[in-house]
């Protein structure tokens, strides 16, 4: 007979041990023509000493300005982005066990790594 373990993850308490988050915007929407999108991108938190590894989607959607300058000003460019979307994949406890989310926690984590990756 096989009994199943039990833990309690403290979401309020997550701290950052490890990312896969391509954050360079810029170069993102200039080189993929305002936007862009990846499915392999991972946070990894640690809470009462339990590492939870999130894998989600990114999508970022944007533009780019350049302005060549001239003879007195030099030349700029900026990039404006104006979507982020996350799609989180599937949620793994100590690389084993597969979390189910709620809808509740589904945001909290969608919205926390926003935060960090803004």
């Amino acid at each position: 007979m096989g009994f199943i373990e039990t833990c309690t993850l403290d979401l309020n308490n997550l701290e950052v041990v490890d990312t896969y988050v391509f954050s360079d915007w810029d170069e993102l929407i200039c080189e993929h023509e305002g936007s862009y999108s990846s499915d392999d991108q991972y946070i990894i938190f640690k809470s009462n000493g339990i590492e939870m590894c999130v894998n989600f989607e990114l999508s970022i959607r944007g533009y780019h300005t350049y302005d060549p300058g001239d003879y007195w000003t030099p030349p700029c460019s900026d990039s404006e982005i104006t979507d982020v979307e996350i799609n989180i994949g599937d949620v793994l406890i100590d690389d084993s066990y597969e979390l189910t989310l709620d809808k509740e926690t589904l945001t909290f984590l969608t919205n926390k790594i926003e935060d960090l990756i803004n």
